[in-house]
């Protein structure tokens, strides 16, 4: 942040990300240029724009404190909505918003959400009537919450910046901003969150609705370049929404009429790639991959998503705690760890089961399960398990699982390949009595599958080659390499079974 130059790409990133940028003014951006230039060797000197405006009002040493660039408060929660003169809200409100401004600029959007938090807590308490201010706040906020990946929480700041900006009907006081302006940035973002949440349809009207506006802009203009030059790079990006969310529907519409298959898997991926907070193309992708038993790609899925879900919680709070999709979980402390993308540990596994939609969290067990992490699985259901038949009936098998893993190994290890081949034959048949349960119905297909059931295979293969079903245990070892093509113990062993046949290998 030392240097100008860092300043200016940072500015048009964060710009560029959120599609519509901040609603700061010029005046407020130059301060901020000026802010990052006196930065000296040993740090960063505070905005004496803002230091000077405010000791106008604020008298003792701690008021001033609350002003400055002091980001350390932010880490804590908002400044408390107390009662102040109309100046003093003002000065307050304005000085969160640089704050918050600054935060965006280092990249930091979960402490630029806390600081427009604070500020619309304390301007909408103690000056409700400046309804554009308050609106632009709320769509800063929502610029901050898309960057963030929040975006239900960032449509519902859209849509009420919206309702103010409307009632309010004027211009934005202290910002220069026309009225007309303001709600089209609003709709656009607005637009934006819907695209992300995978409602092609509002988003597509909300782009409308901006070029409707960009063009009544245009005529209001007049000879005002500048105001003329804004309308149509807005109304250019409210095109490339129209496109994106009419590109969206054609998705939708491809994979509601596609059968769960590869192909389907491919276009969810794809559609995710628009709208990667819908929760329903989760929840299909789940079920599609769950389909074709590919299991390890479902905890991949999932870690992803409460990855996501983890970079923006401690961005909701004060008017945005209703909103928070796990309020009781604490901090995550090992989600975001580098090897969480290689492996999920048990505590890893918690953390992700109380982020995923409860919709998902029987087939993040059964994938945990059937990758052979048994461990993880039950610490998940000791997370989540509310003692509904379902869980009790999963943990059933898990426990199921365990023991006859250890029981047929024990038995092989003897030499008891009757014993130990009837033993893997119950323990492979666990997953088809969920499917065959009516009590307990699985939301997701696909009754075998993942590393489990591969190494299921091979140690059955192995006990019926002991017993001389040399055909048979070729058999396994050829599901087995379905679900798994490069495990090298049963390609060995299915070579031996085709040799014994005389067979090709």
């Amino acid at each position: 942040l030392g240097k100008k130059r860092k300043i200016r790409v940072g500015v048009r990133v964060r710009y560029e990300m959120t599609e519509i940028g901040d609603d700061h003014s010029d005046g407020e951006i130059r301060r901020l240029n000026d802010l990052f230039r006196g930065h000296e060797a040993n740090g960063v000197r505070e905005d004496a724009s803002v230091n000077r405006s405010a000791a106008k009002t604020l008298t003792n040493e701690e008021e001033k404190k609350d002003v400055g660039l002091d980001h350390s408060f932010l880490e804590e929660k908002p400044i408390p909505s107390a009662d102040y003169p109309p100046s003093i809200t003002r000065s307050l409100a304005d000085a969160l918003k640089d704050e918050a401004a600054a935060a965006l600029i280092r990249g930091d959007s979960a402490a630029a959400c806390r600081a427009y938090t604070g500020a619309i807590a304390v301007f909408q308490k103690n000056s409700p009537a400046d309804g554009a201010y308050l609106a632009a706040l709320h769509g800063n906020r929502g610029a901050a919450l898309l960057a963030l990946g929040a975006h239900r929480a960032a449509a519902r700041d859209c849509r009420e910046g919206v309702r103010l900006a409307v009632l309010a009907g004027a211009t934005m006081s202290g910002a220069g901003d026309s009225a007309l302006a303001l709600e089209a940035g609003l709709w656009a973002r607005l637009g934006r969150a819907q695209l992300k949440l995978g409602a092609a349809d509002s988003a597509e009207k909300a782009f409308v609705r901006v070029t409707k506006l960009a063009e009544k802009m245009r005529r209001e203009a007049g000879i005002n370049v500048v105001v003329t030059e804004g309308a149509e790079r807005m109304a250019q990006r409210a095109l490339r929404g129209i496109t994106e969310a009419k590109c969206l529907a054609r998705f939708l519409t491809r994979i509601s009429s596609m059968p769960d298959s590869k192909e389907k898997i491919a276009a969810i991926e794809e559609a995710l790639i628009i709208a990667p907070g819908s929760e329903e193309l989760y929840e299909k992708e789940v079920s599609a991959l769950s389909s074709v038993q590919r299991w390890g790609n479902i905890l991949k899925c999932l870690r992803g998503y409460s990855t996501g879900v983890s970079l923006y919680e401690g961005a909701l709070v004060g008017d945005l705690e209703t909103l928070h999709p796990c309020p009781d979980a604490s901090s995550p402390r090992y989600l975001n760890k580098r090897d969480a993308a290689k492996s999920i540990d048990c505590k890893t596994a918690a953390e992700i089961v109380v982020r995923i939609p409860t919709s998902l969290a029987h087939a993040f067990v059964r994938a945990l399960r059937l990758e052979e992490k048994l461990a993880e699985a039950a610490s998940a259901i000791d997370i989540i398990s509310d003692g509904g038949h379902r869980w009790v009936e999963e943990l059933r098998i898990l426990q199921a699982t365990r023991l006859c893993r250890a029981d047929a190994a024990l038995r092989h290890g003897c030499g008891d390949y009757r014993s130990a081949h009837n033993i893997f034959t119950t323990c492979l048949a666990l997953d088809m009595e969920v499917r065959a349960a009516h009590t307990v119905p699985c939301p997701y297909p696909g009754g075998s599958g993942g590393r489990m059931h591969a190494v299921l295979f091979c140690n059955r293969a192995s006990c019926r080659s002991g017993l001389g079903m040399t055909k048979e245990a070729e058999a396994d070892c050829t599901a087995a390499l379905k679900i798994d093509s490069e495990f090298q113990t049963v390609l060995l062993r299915r070579a031996r079974c085709r040799a014994t046949l005389n067979a090709p290998a």
